[in-house]
């Protein structure tokens, strides 16, 4: 009797927690999201980062020290942030991402500039010759890319609670 009103009284600071990050009409978003084009692919990864661009920059730092996976996956090579002015307006992340086939991609994440916007996500050819492999691993690397994007919030709050 007492596990229903612990689990209900514990739903609600964590949908809080999770709000603050994520908007709520974007918080289920899937790989359904990622769009395919000619030459690129593009996704949204819903985000709050509005004022806390340089922080959000040194997590996607970050996946660049990360292992690289067994099989498949995103091996996240380089990650460049773009400024004007004195503010972040875009990253480079050079990633080789391994599905059922294999290619290196250049996403540009694009921050938002107002709080109600999300993250914009373009991935493209290095190169700028779009292929086969390109089109076969675009949806997994993009839904992959969220994915480990999100997990910006876990990372955001272990680095609060290490400095307290």
């Amino acid at each position: 009797v007492a596990i229903v009103p612990s689990v209900i009284g514990s739903l609600v600071p964590a949908r809080k927690a999770a709000l603050q990050v994520v908007p709520s009409r974007l918080l289920l978003r899937r790989a359904s999201e990622v769009r395919i084009l000619k030459d690129r692919a593009e996704a949204e990864i819903p985000l709050r980062i509005v004022g806390d661009e340089e922080e959000f920059v040194e997590y996607v730092k970050s996946l660049v020290r990360r292992p690289s996976p067994v099989g498949w996956g995103p091996l996240y090579m380089r990650v460049e942030a773009h400024e004007r002015g004195r503010r972040v307006e875009y990253i480079d992340v050079l990633v080789s991402f391994r599905g059922e086939r294999a290619a290196v991609f250049l996403v540009k994440l694009f921050l938002p500039r107002s709080p109600g916007e999300a993250i914009r996500a373009v991935a493209l050819s290095p190169t700028g010759k779009w292929t086969v492999d390109h089109r076969s691993c675009a949806k997994g690397l993009l839904t992959a890319l969220r994915d480990d994007l999100l997990h910006y919030i876990e990372w955001k709050k272990e680095r609060r609670r290490e400095a307290l």
